[in-house]
């Protein structure tokens, strides 16, 4: 009998797609973070061009050089050798903790968070620590319960602002809080800034202010 790899022990779907599984025909689905509206007719003929005009070959590795460009010129860089395309958010974030994680290491995680942070980690052989984002004060960070998370295996913090699935945004005051409790450990921070668009004022701040060094992963879903 074919058997997985001790890895996948445990590992089963998130309990959002679960329940999808399950749907009736019909059912309004409150699970799944997609918009009600097909891809907008501009961005497909976009993509019916690209096919007609024969761009379908092999891309560099880490994507289009021009795209590099823009990414990088976005996040206020001009060094397109730290952007890297994947084909979506999920997917770069699980290249990331499986390039930085090793059996026994501890990455914090938010709770709540999105389900897949914990799944990869345990993909990866590290383990999650769940840092509280407590509901009794609007999901708002603790500063002291992240700090008393952190050990001498720490490797790996998860960061998600906007969060997914309360909406919160780390305030200045709570990035600051994260960039003096990791300083001079050699943790890498990981900010999921997939919603990173989706504000009503002012962008949300970002650990790269305070942290240089951390990997930002976003996405154009």
């Amino acid at each position: 009998m074919i058997q997985q790899a001790t890895r996948m022990q445990g590992i089963e779907k998130s309990k959002i797609r679960q329940i999808y599984d399950k749907a009736e025909p019909g059912s309004i689905n409150l699970g799944l973070g997609e918009l009600d509206f097909a891809t907008p007719k501009n961005i497909r003929n976009a993509a019916v061009d690209l096919l007609e005009c024969g761009k379908i070959h092999y891309t560099p590795n880490a994507g289009l050089e021009a795209l590099r460009i823009v990414l990088a010129n976005y996040y206020d860089d001009s060094n397109i050798e730290k952007v890297c395309v994947t084909n979506g958010s999920e997917e770069a974030l699980f290249l990331a903790i499986m390039a930085f994680v090793n059996p026994g290491d501890e990455v914090l995680i938010p709770d709540p968070g999105y389900v897949a942070y914990r799944t990869i980690v345990n993909i990866a052989g590290g383990k999650p620590v769940p840092y509280r984002l407590p509901a009794v004060n609007q999901f708002t960070f603790d500063a002291d319960d992240f700090r008393n998370k952190i050990s001498e295996r720490t490797r790996l913090v998860i960061l998600a602002s906007p969060s997914n699935p309360t909406g919160r945004i780390l305030n200045k005051d709570d990035l600051h809080a994260v960039a003096d409790a990791l300083k001079g450990k050699d943790v890498l921070v990981i900010s999921d800034e997939i919603y990173g668009e989706l504000y009503f004022d002012q962008r949300p701040p970002t650990i790269r202010d305070f942290l240089p060094q951390a990997l930002t992963i976003a996405g154009l879903s």
